[in-house]
């Protein structure tokens, strides 16, 4: 009886040092998660505006005006920096940025063959390659939908792209024999573009990242000589400070 007595409290007293033990634990560990949650220094819910880095890639078609012919083009990519302002509560944001962007743009024309009477009309195929660096600055707006998930919000985006021509060439290649010739560039110094978009905004402890699809259409010609039209549709990743 007298072993049965002295176990029960020796049980009991391992039991109170241990209730013990996890109160100061725990007492410890909620100053850790204030202190934690002060060395994230990211705006997040108390800041009218974020600023973030982007990166873009995708492929472009080029459209010819006169004739509605339209031709695969080539690819691009461009990288920034994204800037919102909320208007609305967290869900309505006015955006902009900055990007720097290298665009390639390749397609076959005909031209009259020199070598032969040009009454005969015989032509040769040329392929033209444009190649450019510009500064673009996008405008628009942005609606961040409910959650749907632990720390995913759908998005959706819409607005203008005014892209202004750094350095450019024009290549010149003559299919039937290869030879080459480079030329200044052709390309408009200026465009504009309506871009619309949408995907996935993710919120990983106090970082949040995006990622979606975009599709840019051009409202002007982009190159000075030729009416050709831009369109291009591509992939876009974010991360906000």
């Amino acid at each position: 009886m007298r072993s049965i007595l002295m176990t029960a409290l020796c049980l009991f007293g391992i039991g109170m040092f241990s209730n013990h033990l996890s109160a100061q634990e725990a007492v410890q560990v909620i100053p850790q998660i204030e202190e934690a949650s002060k060395v994230c220094n990211h705006n997040h819910g108390n800041s009218s505006y974020r600023i973030g880095l982007n990166l873009e890639s995708g492929l472009s078609r080029l459209t010819n005006l006169q004739d509605l012919d339209v031709q695969n083009s080539g690819s691009g990519f461009a990288a920034g920096v994204s800037f919102e302002k909320f208007v609305i509560g967290k869900s309505l944001t006015i955006t902009s940025g900055v990007n720097w962007a290298n665009r390639k743009m390749s397609y076959t024309t005909e031209i009259a063959d020199e070598s032969k009477n040009a009454e005969t009309g015989d032509t040769r195929s040329l392929e033209v390659t444009n190649q450019g660096s510009f500064v673009e600055v996008p405008v628009g707006i942005k609606y961040r939908a409910p959650l749907i998930g632990n720390g995913i919000k759908p998005y959706a985006t819409a607005g203008v792209t005014n892209q202004i021509l750094v350095k450019g060439s024009t290549v010149h290649k003559l299919e039937a024999t290869g030879t080459q010739e480079q030329f200044a560039s052709d390309l408009n110094k200026y465009n504009l573009g309506l871009t619309i978009g949408a995907g996935l905004e993710f919120s990983l402890g106090c970082r949040t990242f995006t990622a979606g699809v975009q599709a840019k259409r051009g409202l002007k010609a982009v190159k000075s000589a030729q009416l050709y039209q831009s369109n291009s549709y591509g992939v876009q990743i974010g991360y906000f400070f």
